[in-house]
């Protein structure tokens, strides 16, 4: 959602939010716990990892509230956002997500311990305490597309889908959880250097580590284990919708511009044709049956397990 917005001020003008997904954002940052790094000013001198396209502009304004100037007082590293990047990535904080790279981090073994790492462990950032999230996870068209006879049509149909789609997985998260796992990816092991079996790849979004902690590397987890947990993370960001799901608050939009021109990444704030709520609010109107708003929704308790399993 950042990166098209910053587009919006840019070069992609034309396109439009005509559905937001996530209210809230997704986004953390870690560090190691004896490093102390417990916010933005702590990232004085050090390498952080920030998410490339966009992404990592609530960590880069979370910086310049602070105070810190991200071109001389701390440098920066893009890291992989496809779950490639190794643990032991040798950055002092990395940027990660509440429902993938923390949890994965989490199900993985402490060699100095030999048990599953905690987050007592760890120093999490959390972006909405630095007061700049963002909005994250919308849906776009072309404004020109749009224009064509026929196509509002297609895109409120479109939007109606996803919003039975997302309802249904807050209230079945079992059978997502389970639908997901059967057409999805499953853990791959292969045999290491030293005979004994290695993961390829590791986790991307993981803070460096140091000392002993520097040689882990555990294998990907995508079993139902880690999907429990995604899928209760990733419903928290959707539900509740107090506006209806899809609906973009006006509140939450100004905000984002803020943080994105508090971040330099835009020169300007978008144009309101940027944003429309009109297909959304038909789609939610042939819903009516339905709970749209979801204001009843609260996160399950999720058992965090080895490797995700």
């Amino acid at each position: 959602m950042p990166t098209v917005l910053q587009r919006h001020g840019t070069a992609t003008a034309d396109l439009v939010d005509i559905g937001q997904l996530f209210q809230r954002s997704g986004t953390l940052s870690l560090s190691w716990r004896e490093d102390e790094i417990t916010g933005p000013l702590g990232f004085r001198d050090k390498k952080v990892g920030i998410f490339g396209l966009g992404d990592g502009l609530e960590v880069l304004a979370g910086a310049i509230k602070a105070g810190l100037d991200p071109s001389k007082d701390f440098t920066t590293e893009t890291q992989a956002v496809d779950l490639d990047g190794p643990i032991d990535r040798d950055l002092d904080v990395a940027q990660t997500t509440i429902y993938d790279g923390y949890a994965r981090l989490l199900e993985s073994t402490n060699p100095r311990t030999h048990a599953l790492y905690e987050s007592s462990d760890l120093n999490v950032i959390n972006w909405y305490d630095e007061g700049t999230e963002m909005l994250q996870d919308a849906i776009f068209s072309r404004a020109t597309w749009l224009a064509i006879d026929g196509n509002e049509g297609v895109a409120q149909r479109f939007l109606k889908a996803t919003f039975q789609g997302w309802i249904y997985c807050r209230d079945h998260a079992a059978d997502c959880i389970a639908a997901t796992i059967d057409a999805g990816t499953k853990p791959v092991v292969s045999s290491g250097s030293s005979g004994g079996a290695v993961a390829s790849p590791s986790p991307a979004g993981s803070p460096r580590a140091s000392g002993a902690a520097a040689s882990l590397a555990p294998r990907p987890t995508f079993g139902p284990g880690h999907h429990a947990w995604s899928m209760n993370e990733v419903n928290a960001l959707v539900w509740p919708s107090p506006d209806g799901i899809g609906v973009v608050d006006d509140t939450l939009w100004q905000h984002t511009v803020d943080v994105l021109l508090l971040a330099g990444a835009i020169p300007a704030p978008p144009a309101d044709e940027a944003v429309r709520t009109d297909l959304a609010k038909a789609a939610l109107a042939e819903l009516a049956d339905n709970d749209t708003a979801g204001m009843s929704f609260a996160k399950s308790p999720i058992e965090i397990t080895p490797d995700g399993q």
